[in-house]
C-alpha cells in the first residue's frame, strides 16, 4: 500500500516543489502503481519458454484422487515433459535475429524543395549571364573569353545532386544511437518477453549527455493509466524496481548532487559493500563451498529487520516517474519591424512595465525521483529533457513506454502460454 493516502497537488509554483514534495510524491506512486503483470505468473511462462514445467500444476491428472499414498500418486498418468515449446521459442528468437530492421532517417519538414528551387534559380542566371557574355563575345564586344555555359540537363543534374544534410545529420546520430545503446541486441530482449508474456517494455532517457535505452521486463515494471490510453507513456505514473550491488548503485549515482549530499546512503551502502552492515560482528567469511550458505546468514542475522528478499539479490532500488504540471505563459511580442512574434515563459518572468498581455496555461511536466532500500529517496526534479514542448500541442511522455494492457476487457495470451 501507499505510504501516504492522499496524491500530493501538482499544479503548485515552482517554489513550493521542494525535496519533501518530491519525496511525498515518491512515497505516494509506489504504492499507487498497479503491477504489469502477475509475477508468479510471468515466472511460470519464462520457465515453460525454457523447457522447464512443476508437475505440481498437473495433479487433476497425476492425482486426482489428492491422496497422499506413494504406490496410489501417479495413477491413472504419470508426466513426461516432451519440450514442444523451448523449440519454437528458439526458432523466433533466429529468425528475429536474422531480421534485423535498419531505420531510414526521413527529413518530414526540411524544406529541401524550397532550397532546391533556389539552388535551381541561381544556376539559371549564372547561365544567362553566361550566356550573354558568349553573345556580346560573339559580336566583337571588348571582354574576356567566352565562358562555357551548362546544358540544362547539367543544371537538373546539379540541382538533384544537392545533398539532404539534415536528413545525413540525422541518419548518422540514429546509426551512433543505435550502435552504443546496443538496440538490436535490446529489441531481442524485448521480443523474447513478448513471446512469453504477450506484453513488452522499455525505458529510454538521458544520462550525462549519453543517450540510454533498455528493455524492462514486465515482472519489475508497474504503472497507473487510464484505460483510453493506449501507451503507458501517456499514463500518470510508472514504477520500476531493480535488484542492484552496491557497486552499481555508486556507478549511477556518484556524478548527482544528492547522492553526493546523503552522507547516511553512502554509509550504508559501504557497510553493505563490506558485510559489516549492523557492527563489525556481522562480519562473515567466504569459502568457496559454503559461500552461499554464508551469504544467506549475513542477510538473515544483518538485515533482520527486513524481508530477507529485499537484499537476497542486491539493493531495492525504485524508480519512480509521474506526470506533474507547471505554469507556462503565452507572451506576443514584436521586433523593430513590427513584425509580431509568439514566445512562452515560465511563472518567473516578470513584466514591471506592464506592456505584455501574458496569457498563463498548465501544461504536463515529468517528473522523477529514486528510492533506495526502501528509505532513501534522492533525485527528485523535473526531468531535463522534456519531450513534450510548451509551444508544441503534443504532451510530455513518460520515460517509459510499452502497451496498455489495462485498457482492454481481456489480456493478450502469449505463444508460451498457447503452447
Amino acid at each position: 500500500m501507499s505510504d501516504i493516502h492522499s496524491r500530493p497537488r501538482q499544479r503548485i509554483p515552482k517554489s513550493q516543489k521542494t525535496p519533501e514534495w518530491y519525496e511525498a510524491n515518491g512515497r505516494y506512486y509506489r504504492g499507487a502503481c498497479q503491477p504489469a503483470i502477475d509475477e508468479a505468473e510471468a515466472l511460470r511462462m519464462y520457465r515453460l519458454a525454457n523447457g522447464e514445467f512443476d508437475e505440481m500444476e498437473y495433479t487433476h491428472v497425476t492425482n486426482p484422487i489428492n491422496t497422499n499414498r506413494s504406490e496410489l500418486m501417479g495413477y491413472p498418468a504419470k508426466m513426461r515433459n516432451h519440450d514442444i515449446i523451448s523449440p519454437n521459442v528458439n526458432l523466433l528468437m533466429g529468425e528475429k535475429a536474422k531480421r534485423r530492421f535498419h531505420p531510414i532517417v526521413y527529413a518530414k519538414n526540411y524544406n529541401k524543395d524550397q532550397s532546391q528551387g533556389e539552388f535551381l534559380k541561381q544556376l539559371l542566371i549564372k547561365n544567362l549571364q553566361q550566356q550573354f557574355i558568349n553573345n556580346a563575345v560573339a559580336m566583337g564586344a571588348p571582354l574576356d573569353e567566352e565562358t562555357i555555359t551548362d546544358t540544362f540537363d547539367t543544371i537538373t543534374r546539379k540541382v538533384k545532386s544537392i545533398p539532404d544534410v539534415l536528413s545525413k545529420n540525422g541518419q548518422d546520430a540514429l546509426d551512433f544511437i543505435i550502435d552504443y545503446n546496443d538496440l538490436f541486441r535490446e529489441h531481442r530482449k524485448g521480443f523474447y518477453d513478448w513471446i512469453c508474456n504477450a506484453m513488452s517494455y522499455y525505458y529510454n532517457d538521458v544520462i550525462r549527455d549519453r543517450t540510454h535505452f533498455e528493455i524492462i521486463s514486465p515482472i519489475n515494471i508497474s504503472y497507473l493509466c487510464n484505460p483510453h490510453h493506449d501507451f503507458i507513456e501517456d499514463g500518470e505514473a510508472v514504477k520500476v524496481t531493480h535488484k542492484l550491488s552496491a557497486n552499481e548503485i555508486y556507478d549511477r549515482f556518484q556524478h548527482d548532487d544528492d547522492f553526493k549530499k546523503n552522507k547516511e546512503l553512502q554509509e550504508f551502502l559501504d557497510k553493505f559493500e563490506d558485510g559489516t552492515y549492523g557492527g563489525d560482528s556481522h562480519r562473515l567469511t567466504y569459502s568457496f563451498t559454503d559461500a552461499y550458505y554464508a551469504q544467506y546468514e549475513l542477510y538473515r542475522t544483518v538485515f533482520n529487520n527486513l524481508p530477507e528478499s529485499d537484499y537476497s539479490k542486491g539493493i531495492q532500488v525504485d524508480h519512480i516517474v509521474w506526470r506533474s504540471s507547471t505554469k507556462v505563459g503565452k507572451v506576443e511580442i514584436s521586433d523593430i519591424f513590427g513584425n509580431k512574434e509568439i514566445i512562452y515563459v515560465d511563472e518567473t518572468f516578470k513584466d514591471p512595465t506592464g506592456q505584455y498581455n501574458v496569457e498563463w496555461e498548465w501544461v504536463d511536466e515529468i517528473c522523477e525521483i529514486y528510492c533506495i532500500a526502501d528509505k532513501y529517496y534522492i533525485n527528485g526534479r523535473p526531468i531535463p529533457i522534456q519531450r513534450g514542448e510548451y509551444n508544441r500541442p503534443n504532451k510530455a511522455k513518460l520515460l517509459y513506454n510499452g502497451r496498455n494492457m489495462f485498457s482492454r476487457h481481456t489480456r493478450p495470451t502469449s505463444i508460451v502460454k498457447k503452447g
